[in-house]
């Protein structure tokens, strides 16, 4: 049986979108971890390289899942409302934290918003430019 390739394009375009992600997230972790604020929590009970080894593996896996389950969603809908509702969701996630922290100038904050600016371009812009070349 040979899948349809109007399915296949959406749903490679996410897992690309989710791998460049993570690809892309992982140096701005990596700076952050090896900052001595978070290191110095984790001193002497563990090896902290062990755990950001595991922590960036998964966070690999899990936005390749979830950019496959996003591309899925773009066949499904599959228009302009797509980004922007990507979009506003990150954004939201964005104002959501700024409303929780109730401050900008901590030591996670730039990480995080870089982070969700990456996962916006990803899955906001580079997915439905791929799924939609021919």
């Amino acid at each position: 049986m040979i899948p349809d390739v109007e399915l296949l394009r959406p749903l490679v375009a996410g897992w690309i979108a989710g791998a460049a992600a993570g690809l892309f997230i992982t140096p701005v972790l990596v700076i952050s971890m090896a900052r001595p604020g978070p290191a110095a929590r984790f001193q002497g009970r563990t090896r902290l390289p062990v755990l950001v080894i595991l922590f960036l593996n998964a966070l690999m896996i899990s936005l390749t899942l979830v950019g496959l389950l996003l591309g899925a969603i773009y066949y499904a809908s599959g228009g302009p409302m797509f980004s922007v509702a990507v979009v506003a969701g990150i954004a939201g996630l964005a104002v959501l934290y700024v409303v929780v922290r109730g401050r900008i100038r901590t030591a996670e904050a730039p990480t995080l918003l870089i982070s969700l600016l990456i996962l916006a371009a990803a899955f906001g812009g580079l997915l439905p430019f791929l799924a939609e070349r021919r």
